[in-house]
């Protein structure tokens, strides 16, 4: 996923559809899933108010196909993100040490618990050979 922001681009990370004033909106287009909600949502206007507060420039908003543009790109794979979140300095201003800590025990827990499952393709590919 690239980190960037556009207006009714899809492509982006953070979208902000047109529409009247009262319809007004934003889309966070990264969040999976297996994302806890409530963190993220946490994280989501924390850092906002962060943004406002230090009038942080968002860049100029993307209007072409954000995949194929050069652009910074959040982890591919659990084990980056993990250690993307663990030594995050934002993320350390936003949450207290041991939240921060106890929310990458735990996801490197469910990873290693991941890894050791035999996905249905493994188990059908490799059987016939045993």
């Amino acid at each position: 996923v690239v980190i960037c922001w556009g207006y009714e681009n899809r492509t982006v990370a953070v979208r902000v559809p047109h529409g009247p004033g009262t319809a007004r909106r934003i889309e966070h287009r990264v969040a999976g899933a297996d994302s806890n909600p409530y963190l993220m949502l946490a994280i989501i206007l924390a850092t906002a108010m962060q943004g406002m507060q230090e009038k942080t420039d968002p860049g100029s908003p993307i209007t072409d196909n954000a995949y194929a543009l050069d652009l910074p790109r959040l982890p591919d794979n659990w084990q980056d993100a993990i250690n993307r979140f663990e030594t995050s300095t934002i993320i350390q201003r936003l949450l207290p040490d041991t939240c921060q800590q106890m929310f990458v025990d735990c996801k490197k827990q469910e990873y290693r618990e991941f890894q050791q499952q035999i996905s249905p393709f493994e188990y059908f590919s490799y059987l016939d050979q045993v």
